[in-house]
């Protein structure tokens, strides 16, 4: 189902919700991710943390330590990356894949079922113990023969056993004389009646409540103000209540923190967000002592969650044919509607930055020319562009730390 701008129209139907997979490997991945703190905290080492965000079309965490050495000039690197798997209406709906990197040492371990405290434990022995492997024991079976190990099956879904065993028994009346071909084409003309009166439903866990990300820049602006850095947090709120105080209907606003790497450490700030269908918006408004940088810029977003088959069968619980689903990261083409979403959006956050920043420096009487014009791109582009990207790959970490990415 596609209409003529190849949007999954199926997906529009995807209920949204915090039960689905993706969100609830985030709550797995906060746990896991917390006693792997712990347990760095308790050996005394010290340690850098990054995770996924809300929009990341993967969930994952990964621990950079510094390792304690006997000479002040050497040091040893390590550092532990955990990805979140999802398996919808498998047995085992989640496991993780736990890469550990102990100088150039790098050992990859998939299908991990947990990440207990005694998993926890083996992982910082491989770590702080010289030549001490890592081996963990409760693992999904990778391979046929590793017959000690659970194997992760589908468990909503069965197959159709009548249509198997009435398929088997009509081969069979072949070898009844003369009759035995009538009887067979008689088996098979109503199972294929049977096929054609029943429906196949679509079974989904649901989408998550954020979509993820894959921007083209549409328009900016920015600005830093002298004598206004002390009225930063004030100049946040204004803006902000001005925005909600008036907005189209669905349009949704939160603070999110964005991280990034500095010269010496990992930095992490605060930014306004605002989405309005496809558009999305990034305000900022950053002190530098006596000085305020304020500054937003507009996106348009092609990226979805669609619908990806994982297995077709019969229904344990209504008795249907289904088709079981998992949401991934998508790609939606952008068309001229969606420019105009964020034609709007742009104007009206520019409106509430503008009125906000002119009231502060009239209060503290700032005498200050600012340039209020905004920074247009180009829109041909925008739609060209976004249409030659290609959809988030779950398996690419290269970009992983971009919130553009």
């Amino acid at each position: 189902m596609q209409d003529a701008q190849g949007v999954k129209l199926e997906t529009l139907f995807t209920p949204r919700n915090d039960t689905n997979t993706y969100s609830r490997a985030e709550v797995l991945r906060n746990e896991a991710c917390e006693r792997m703190l712990n347990r760095a905290k308790s050996a005394g080492l010290e340690f850098i943390v990054q995770q996924s965000q809300a929009h990341s079309p993967t969930v994952w965490f990964r621990l950079d330590y510094l390792i304690p050495s006997s000479s002040p000039d050497l040091s040893l690197a390590a550092s532990v990356v955990v990805d979140v798997e999802r398996f919808d209406f498998h047995r085992y709906e989640h496991s993780f894949t736990v890469t550990v990197q102990v100088g150039k040492k790098l050992t990859k371990i998939s299908g991990v079922i947990a990440l207990e405290d005694a998993t926890i434990e083996n992982i910082y022995q491989h770590i702080l113990t010289p030549g001490k492997k890592l081996r963990l024991t409760n693992l999904l079976r990778q391979l046929p023969w590793q017959l000690w190990r659970p194997k992760n099956k589908v468990q909503r879904l069965r197959r159709d056993w009548l249509t198997i065993g009435l398929t088997a028994a009509a081969i069979l009346l072949l070898l009844i004389p003369i009759f035995g071909g009538f009887l067979m084409a008689g088996v098979f003309v109503w199972l294929f009646l049977r096929s054609r009166r029943r429906r196949t439903y679509v079974l989904t866990s649901g989408k998550p409540l954020t979509d993820p990300r894959s921007l083209s820049w549409m328009d900016s602006w920015q600005a830093s103000i002298f004598g206004l850095g002390d009225s930063a947090v004030d100049v946040q709120k204004g803006i902000i209540k001005r925005l909600k105080s008036g907005g189209p209907k669905g349009a949704s606003m939160k603070v999110e923190k964005i991280g990034y790497w500095g010269t010496d450490s990992w930095v992490e700030r605060k930014q306004i967000v605002v989405n309005h269908r496809r558009a999305i918006g990034f305000l900022h408004v950053q002190p530098y002592g006596e000085v305020l940088y304020v500054a937003w810029e507009c996106h348009l977003n092609s990226a979805s969650w669609v619908e990806e088959k994982l297995v077709e069968g019969i229904d344990s619980n209504s008795g249907l044919d289904v088709v079981a689903n998992r949401v991934v990261a998508g790609w939606h083409r952008l068309n001229e509607y969606d420019i105009s979403d964020s034609n709007f959006l742009a104007e009206w956050i520019h409106e509430a930055v503008k009125r906000e920043i002119k009231l502060r420096m009239a209060e503290l009487k700032i005498d200050q020319e600012i340039d209020f014009t905004v920074q247009r791109e180009s829109r041909t582009s925008a739609i060209s562009t976004a249409s030659e990207k290609k959809p988030p790959d779950e398996k690419a970490k290269t970009k992983r730390f971009k919130r553009l990415g």
